[in-house]
């Protein structure tokens, strides 16, 4: 915080822009958290057939996203883009 008062902590992708924003002071006593998702985006935790998996399960990351480029590959599915995560 010496370096600066307005540190951000950003997750997001080329392909889907920032999807979840938080307040670096924020995070210090929330390990693993890496803010709020933004407005604009839309993150879901999914299973390998696409279910919708329940908060706390692990499972990969997709997301929708008003500012999301259009990829024409494997990544996009049903206008999500599959993270990976």
């Amino acid at each position: 915080m010496r370096l600066t008062q307005q540190l951000y902590i950003v997750y997001g992708s080329t392909e889907a822009g920032t999807v979840a924003l938080s307040h670096a002071v924020h995070t210090d006593s929330k390990p693993g958290f890496t803010g709020q998702v933004v407005p604009w985006a839309k993150v879901e935790v999914v299973d390998e057939d696409g279910k919708v998996l329940p908060p706390g399960t692990e499972g990969e990351v997709r997301i929708r996203s008003d500012v999301m480029v259009e990829l024409e590959d494997e990544s996009i599915r049903d206008g999500w883009f599959r993270t990976g995560d």
